[in-house]
């Protein structure tokens, strides 16, 4: 993902992230590679180390998300996953600047 595309999705600013992935490049999980194309964009990348990390705690938390989310039915989860992306969606436009405040 590029990193601007990382603090959509993480509702961080730019100076956040940057020091995130500095962290997380300093213990060798991610790599930055510049893009071929436009030298400006820079993608932040799993490196193997970081995969396998991923690989070995990832099952355990989507356990938890789903140990959490099972006092709901189904139905419930489908209608809060809906909500909550919408909520998301609306965060990140109101970081960017789209949306104004109320």
């Amino acid at each position: 993902m590029t990193a601007g595309d990382l603090c959509t999705k993480q509702l961080v600013s730019g100076g956040n992230m940057t020091v995130i992935v500095d962290n997380l490049e300093r213990e060798r999980l991610v790599e930055r590679v510049r893009s071929r194309r436009d030298r400006r964009t820079i993608t932040v990348r799993l490196t193997p180390k970081g995969r396998k990390l991923f690989e070995e705690i990832f099952p355990s938390h989507a356990l938890y998300v789903a140990e959490l989310a099972s006092v709901l039915s189904v139905r419930e989860q489908g209608t809060a996953g809906r909500i909550l992306k919408k909520l998301g969606c609306g965060l990140a436009d109101a970081t960017r600047g789209k949306i104004g405040r109320k």
